[in-house]
């Protein structure tokens, strides 16, 4: 199969890894684009596949029970179609990247974490330009769209000195005990809060304890936030800027959220490395008792949540001192049945599938989203799918 001539034609075929509430945004939002002939869900839980096909309504939806653990599997699947989209948690990004460009087919995924997984899919690019495909990682919120949103920051300045990014989905209303709540499995959050967060500081680049550097922080009409250091970032950004005197990715919360979390961390309670003995036999470890009763104060459930996103630019133009912002923000509403997090993350997978589709896209190899994706139609599309961009 060449993929170029099949992306020529009206009838084009997707395959979607995963049918959680991401993938349901995703498949919802893809069904707004003509040119494409199907959308398989597919998922290792058959029943969820199907009911993300139920919900949605439209016959070019199709479930598929599939085991993404299975790459010989997977890559003989994949072959049938014209572009995935993984939104399966990050374990599994470098695996299915191998089988999608072993199968010749365009794919994203929603993102991982530039230590442990995202770096290893650039040792991909020359094969991934050789099947004449394009793969673009990290697609979720931060890494993601905070890339996007850097990039087009980025287009105003001759030199850039300073990238803050500080991102987060919240509830709308603070919760208690904890000041927060997640959509996401709870153990994903403790691992921002346990691993060492990667800054550049004087022109140094070193590392700093998470939930560290706390601070207030302002956005929209949201009443004052703090921010934090945790270990989410840099992804991609570093390589892409790598003259940078100062860069920063900070956490957003409710106020309060950091210090009640350091204070667990400080216990010994979100260790994974940490026992203890209750008997001369009996031992346990503290986190996973943790995970069994914070589950229940942390999980979102139906609650309604926002997702934030401050970026914070300054450098030169034309030997001019020039400093830039931009806000995102989307906020759930009675027309996202999932949740924000889940809605911003679906159409952007959406929003760039649909740029490869078009032919917007058209570079081969594996590309982080800051230097393929077209910011200021990113923009305008995310516009029109509710979310609110400030820039000044």
């Amino acid at each position: 199969m060449i993929v170029k001539l099949r992306l020529e034609v009206d009838s084009l075929k997707i395959i979607l890894l995963g049918a959680d509430e991401i993938g349901f945004e995703t498949a919802k939002d893809l069904l707004n684009n003509n040119r494409i002939e199907s959308i398989t869900v597919a998922d290792d839980n058959e029943e969820k596949a199907h009911d993300v096909c139920r919900k949605l309504k439209s016959k070019k939806l199709a479930s598929l029970k599939i085991n993404a653990k299975n790459y010989v599997e997977l890559e003989n699947v994949l072959k049938a179609y014209d572009l995935l989209i993984n939104t399966l948690s990050y374990e599994y990004i470098v695996p299915v990247a191998h089988a999608a460009i072993r199968a010749k087919i365009h794919a994203l995924d929603r993102g991982g974490h530039l230590r442990y997984f995202t770096r290893f899919l650039f040792a991909l690019h020359d094969n991934a330009e050789e099947a004449g495909v394009t793969y673009i990682p990290d697609l979720g919120v931060s890494p993601g769209v905070s890339n996007i949103l850097t990039s087009y920051c980025a287009r105003q300045f001759d030199s850039i000195d300073t990238i803050k990014i500080y991102a987060g989905s919240i509830p709308i209303t603070s919760p208690q005990p904890l000041h927060h709540k997640h959509m996401f499995p709870i153990s994903r959050l403790l691992e921002q809060y346990n691993d060492l967060s990667y800054v550049i500081q004087d022109g140094k680049r070193k590392y700093v304890p998470p939930l560290s550097g706390i601070e207030p922080i302002q956005i929209g009409n949201f009443p004052q936030l703090e921010a934090f250091y945790t270990a989410e970032g840099p992804s991609t950004l570093l390589q892409s800027f790598p003259k940078l005197k100062t860069y920063e990715h900070k956490t957003i919360r409710h106020p309060g959220h950091a210090e009640k979390m350091k204070l667990l961390k400080d216990l010994h309670l979100t260790r994974d490395d940490y026992s203890v003995f209750l008997s001369r036999t009996a031992k346990i470890k503290p986190k996973e008792f943790f995970l069994k009763i914070a589950g229940i104060h942390l999980s979102l459930q139906d609650e309604p949540d926002a997702v934030l996103l401050k970026i914070h630019m300054d450098g030169k133009k034309r030997n001019d001192e020039l400093v830039q912002t931009i806000e995102f923000i989307c906020m759930k509403d009675q027309d996202i049945s999932t949740y924000a997090t889940a809605y911003v993350i679906g159409t952007t997978l959406s929003i760039v599938a649909q740029m490869i589709i078009d032919g917007i896209i058209s570079e081969k190899g594996v590309i982080p989203p800051e230097k393929i994706v077209p910011s200021e139609r990113f923009i305008e599309e995310m516009k029109k799918r509710k979310a609110i961009i400030h820039i000044y």
